[in-house]
């Protein structure tokens, strides 16, 4: 956790492959690198039941702390419910972002999660590069951003975000090169705590 808040307050920053510094980092609003940021429904407010099998219905008690999801806790809904919610139909690519309840919980969709859909605590973001999904669910889980999120809710008596907050988010971007770098480091960092989890267990 220390060294990923270092990488994004570039206290620690990468070089390219010949050694040299790379360019300064801008911020964005997140809402300019997404195709769209939504949220789903609740499918017993349209007329529809929860059911034992069919299209998963992603929750985020169904999403652990490092991002996995467990589909095999999730509740199903039907075909016809899944058509009517199109809208948040998830692709694989997907970072899901909690925005009602558990606040600030991250997980990328990934293909062994679908078809799936989702309710209106979990916020879809919908990357214009599905290959910045890993950095900017990093980003999602630094200090900074769980600090942003305490201030956003810290003025209303239930805790959550909306979309148009979701959208406003600043996110420091290094550019395309040093992003891939980061990222691929993160996800090896990952991948050596998952090992571990897994020998301890």
């Amino acid at each position: 956790k220390g060294v990923m808040q270092q990488l994004f307050t570039q206290a620690i920053r990468f070089k390219d492959d010949q050694g040299n510094d790379f360019p300064d980092w801008e911020e964005k609003k997140l809402g300019e690198l997404c195709i769209t940021i939504t949220k789903g429904t609740t499918p017993t407010s349209i007329g529809h039941a929860y059911q034992d099998t069919g299209i998963n219905f992603i929750k985020t008690e169904n999403i652990n702390k490092t991002g996995f999801i467990d589909v095999d806790s999730t509740p199903k809904i039907s075909d016809d419910c899944h058509s009517e919610l199109d809208r948040s139909s998830l692709n694989e690519g997907d970072v899901l972002f909690s925005i009602a309840g558990t606040l600030g919980r991250t997980a990328i969709v990934q293909s062994k999660d679908l078809p799936a859909n989702t309710n209106q605590a979990l916020g879809i973001i919908r990357l214009k590069d599905k290959r910045q999904n890993v950095f900017i669910t990093h980003c999602l889980n630094t200090a900074k951003m769980e600090d942003w999120v305490r201030k956003m809710v810290s003025v209303g008596a239930q805790p959550n975000l909306s979309l148009t907050q979701l959208n406003s988010i600043r996110i420091p971007f290094p550019c395309s090169t040093e992003q891939t770098k980061i990222a691929d480091f993160l996800s090896a960092i990952d991948r050596k705590i998952e090992s571990v989890a897994t020998q301890i267990t």
